[in-house]
């Protein structure tokens, strides 16, 4: 039993002496075989690094010749290609073209001296060389350069100077070939170990001029690539960025990503470039001898079983996930084109060799109005849905992208079924799909980022704008409004020192009043445009005759521009309305804006015109009336015409400088124009005048009816004598509603030899109309040799454009009744008539009525709220100077109190301001119409105030208030504004 328990531990002590033995000798045998591979292995790496050195020498060498080859070439075609240049542009290209299949360079360049270039394949803008263009250019040595294209290309450029001359519309000093990376490569054959290993040439600070790696993930840095990702086996990061610097070669040995890797470095040379090499270790190793490659089969031997049997199983399990992949793939594609159906982005996969189509999102046709299997056929059936043709990636350009990057371009489209455009960013992916190169075409919508842009830049551009405009107008407001305001200080000066001069004195008042009106136009004008701008202006449409508000145009701007030694002239063509409803006064003041700016803008002796024509009726009950400004002025340039009707703008030249304004006039007049639902525009010819153009369309009132007026007056027959038969024209249409009948005569001639068949057919004239100035003989002596032929008895007027006050004692002297100003309308004729049947001279009744028939304010007494101490004693003297009194009121309680502390007829009306302390002008107003004075209801208010707007009249009137007059006062507007309402 003993025995048997012996032998037992002497078998369990032999199973483990045999277990220890063969681990012992497992350990030994993998001991020897590490020590032998680690022998070998550090042979094969001592001889990799010096074969690595002779191949990489080999090829810096290359490199190194390459450069002087190119140098060598250049300097070789510099003549060759000037006198070529300047004979045929033709031969030139071909001698390039074939230059560049002999040396494989990507592009020719004639570069400028501040860098611009044109090269032989028409492509033109800018590069890029650095520092280096000033080596080129200024100190004429050959280049070697890095350089960047206009569009961000990186090229490697040679380059040397030479004599200035001229390629197309360039001026160049320098040429130069370069070398993009894909043509770099090719030239220098990089090749070995199977296109496994990287090139790099750098700079000594480890930045990478060119390399042959692709992939978005390239480093712009190696030495910084390096120091990040790399462990280094038998060196170190700063070993190796002292021997970058220091220009030295070496081989060293790291690991990146498990997998390791020979480093070669040399200096190129020339400059301070060096070249570098990375190869993976099992490249090099390939090599290895027999002994190494014998040890690992034996080594490997006992695993053969075991990994065959794995790989059994592994080719059944991806065999298996092949088939779930097959279906997952798909499912993938099914979901992709629900997906893409329902977005604006499009996808199109095609082969890289042959392009032919491989995929087409479904959404295609949707968008681009083309089918999935016409774009399946032919892939260039998608041309024709690109606007702009540049924007088309051609062969050359799909063949230019390298392996893992991508070409990107903004692009229109349109859908060719409905034409709606697009905006989309084209981007094609190069890339590889197994062993397959691919395009990936992915058009990504951009249109309403697009249309927000160009809103966003056109509100931009619209603010900034008007921040200039409005910077042009506080510099021009700050010199416009201080002219006059330095005529009004100086002119107070002068007055206070010439006190004793009463015709100085007078001058001075009347300068001071001049300048004063000029700058109350200013803040006038500023202040209708702060109305219109916030939407506070309003029409006052009521029925007013044309011809009275033509007649008052005319008495404001003859002065005006016989001031100026200029020719005014009013006419009209075809008006048989004449009365309307409509906004009289602002459509004074826009034809105002546009006369006065003619008359400013024309030189002393030319003419400025005013033409009213009736155009075709469109709207019942509605005249389309043109009214058309022209001057023979300095005229406009066609940029400032562009922006004629923007606020603040004004035309800056020599002839315009000295004219004042705001820049706001016509702008005020556009808005006008616009607010009545009218057209403007503008003609102009710089130097040689504007023609401005107002269409408005206004209701047509009741007209008068003629009724027997010419049979009471006794006028049948009447005749006009006129040098321009358009205006005897006129008149003859515009009485034929009348029963009188009209004929014409173009001189005096003419007309003496009428009126004498008339008279001997003893059916003579009623009436006869005499233009002033005419040809031969003028209105005067034609009318004294009528007398002479037929006497007195019939009325003789004259018609005129011009100021008759020059020539009026002598025409009343040859027997002319009446004086009617052109442009002819029967309203102004008939008044005419009337005042003669009535025995009263024209211009006797027309004095009598602009004297406000003999009135005056003498002996009336008004109350007067006033705040401010000048200005209640500017009223309190004004209405002295007319014969009248006033008591002054602080402020609106004192009035209302002084008010209702009177007798009856004490006070003839008051005088209210409106901004006022304790009480405002308002609450005093409905103070007073709410208090038991007897007159309290029906004495007189009129608001007197420095609130001009609309709204300010409005909340005067509904206070209580009979009218509203603005400051600063106007005595003449005062006065007539009192009568009127005592």
């Amino acid at each position: 039993m003993e025995k048997a328990l012996q032998k037992e531990r002497r078998l369990i002590v032999l199973k483990r002496g045999r277990k220890l033995l063969a681990l012992v000798i497992a350990v030994l045998v993998l001991l020897s075989g590490k020590y032998c591979i680690d022998f070998i292995h550090k042979s094969i790496i001592a001889e990799s690094s010096s074969h690595l050195e002779e191949i990489y020498t080999q090829i810096n060498a290359s490199f190194t010749a390459l450069v002087s080859n190119n140098w060598n070439m250049l300097d070789d075609w510099k003549y060759h290609i000037g006198h070529t240049a300047d004979e045929s542009e033709g031969k030139l290209k071909e001698f390039l073209r074939n230059g560049k299949d002999n040396w494989n360079f990507t592009d020719f360049y004639f570069i400028g001296e501040n860098g611009s270039y044109r090269s032989f394949l028409g492509r033109e803008g800018f590069l890029d060389l650095g520092p280096q263009l000033e080596t080129l250019i200024q100190d004429q040595e050959k280049i070697v350069v890095e350089g960047a294209l206009s569009d961000g290309s990186q090229l490697t450029i040679f380059a040397i100077p030479v004599q200035k001359a001229m390629y197309r519309d360039l001026e160049y000093s320098a040429i130069a070939v370069g070398y993009n990376s894909m043509d770099l490569k090719r030239t220098l054959n990089i090749n070995v170990f199977d296109r496994q290993s990287e090139y790099y040439v750098l700079r000594p600070d480890g930045r990478i001029l060119f390399t042959t790696r692709d992939g978005k993930n390239q480093p712009s840095n190696f030495l910084e690539y390096l120091i990040n990702n790399a462990k280094f086996i038998d060196s170190s990061a700063e070993q190796v960025s002292s021997g970058l610097i220091e220009g030295k070669s070496d081989v060293i040995r790291f690991k990146m990503m498990d997998t390791g890797y020979y480093m070669v470095y040399q200096p190129i040379g020339f400059q301070d470039w060096l070249t570098l090499w990375i190869v993976p270790e099992y490249m090099v190793n390939a090599s290895m001898n027999h002994v190494q490659s014998m040890t690992s089969i034996i080594f490997m031997g006992f695993f053969a079983i075991v990994c065959t049997a794995e790989l059994f199983y592994l080719v059944y399990r991806r065999k298996k996930a092949i088939q779930g992949k097959d279906v997952e793939i798909r499912y993938r594609e099914k979901l992709f084109g629900m997906l893409t159906s329902n977005v604006d982005d499009i996808f199109v996969m095609f082969s890289a060799d042959d392009f032919t189509v491989e995929y087409v999102s479904p959404n295609i046709e949707r968008l681009l109005g083309v089918g999935m299997e016409e774009v399946k056929k032919d892939l260039r059936v998608l041309n024709a849905a690109i606007v702009d043709k540049t924007t088309i990636a051609s062969k050359d350009v799909l063949r230019g992208i390298a392996m893992g990057e991508s070409w990107q371009e903004d692009g229109e489209f349109i859908d060719l079924r409905t034409g709606k455009q697009h905006w989309y960013h084209q981007t094609i992916h190069y890339t590889s799909i197994g062993d397959k190169d691919k395009f990936i075409w992915v058009l990504s919508d951009r249109t309403k980022e697009r249309q927000a842009n160009q809103q966003l830049q056109q509100t931009l551009d619209i603010a900034q704008g008007a921040n200039k405009a409005k910077s042009n107008f506080l510099a021009n407001m700050s010199h416009d409004m201080r002219t006059p305001m330095n005529a009004v200080i100086g002119f107070a000066t002068l007055l206070d020192r010439d006190a004793e001069d009463p015709d100085r004195v007078k001058e001075y008042a009347q300068k001071i009043m001049i300048a004063s009106n000029h700058l109350l136009g200013l803040i006038n004008n500023v202040l209708d445009m702060g109305k219109i701008e916030s939407g506070k202006t309003s029409l006052n449409l009521s029925e007013f005759n044309l011809a009275v508000m033509l007649e008052e145009l005319n008495t404001v701007m003859l002065p005006q521009a016989r001031a100026k030694k200029q020719k005014f002239i009013i006419r009209t063509y075809g008006l048989y309305q004449e009365l309307f409803i409509g906004d009289k006064v602002r459509i004074s003041q826009i034809l105002m804006n546009l006369l006065t700016n003619a008359v400013q803008y024309t030189p002393k002796g030319g003419e400025v015109e005013l033409h009213i024509y009736n155009m075709e009726q469109v709207t019942k009950n509605y005249a389309r009336l043109r009214f058309e400004v022209k001057d023979t002025g300095n005229g406009m340039g066609k940029e400032f015409m562009e922006t004629v009707f923007d606020p603040f703008t004004r035309e800056a030249n020599t002839t315009a400088s000295g004219i004042q304004g705001t820049g706001l006039g016509l702008a005020i007049t556009k808005n006008l124009v616009d607010l009545m639902g009218g057209t403007i525009f503008v003609e102009s010819v710089q130097g040689a005048g504007s023609t401005f153009t107002v269409d408005l369309e206004l209701k047509i009132s009741r007209q008068p009816e003629g009724g027997d007026f010419w049979k009471k007056h006794g006028i049948y027959s009447m005749l006009v004598v006129d040098g321009n038969e358009e205006v005897c024209v006129n008149i003859q249409n515009l009485m034929a509603g009348t029963s009188v009948y009209v004929q014409y005569a173009l001189n005096g001639y003419m007309a003496l030899d009428m009126i004498e068949k008339k008279q001997k057919q003893r059916n003579g004239y009623n009436l006869i109309l005499l233009a002033w100035k005419m040809a031969e003989i003028d209105g005067i002596e034609t009318a004294r040799r009528i007398r002479e032929k037929i006497g007195s008895h019939i009325p003789i007027f004259i018609l005129t454009e011009y100021d008759w006050s020059e020539v009026e004692e002598e025409a009343r002297g040859v027997g002319i009744n009446a004086f009617l100003q052109k442009p002819f309308f029967i309203s102004n004729f008939r008044q005419v008539i009337e005042q003669l049947g009535n025995g009263e001279s024209y211009d006797r009744k027309e004095e009598k009525k602009n004297s406000g028939d003999g009135r005056t304010l003498s002996g009336l007494k008004f109350l007067v709220a006033e705040d401010n101490a000048i200005n209640a004693e500017i009223i309190s003297e004004l209405l002295k100077t007319e014969g009248a009194d006033c008591d002054i009121a602080e402020n609106g309680q004192i009035a209302l109190e002084m008010f209702e502390n009177s007798e009856k007829g004490h006070y003839q009306m008051i005088l209210m301001d409106i901004q006022m302390p304790v009480l405002d002008g308002y609450g005093a107003a409905m103070g007073i119409r709410g208090c038991r004075h007897p007159e309290a209801q029906t004495i007189p208010i009129a608001a007197m105030t420095a609130n001009a707007f609309a709204e300010d009249v409005n909340k005067a009137m509904e206070a209580g208030m009979n009218a509203h007059m603005s400051k600063p006062v106007n005595m003449d507007l005062l006065k007539t504004t009192i009568l009127q309402l005592i």
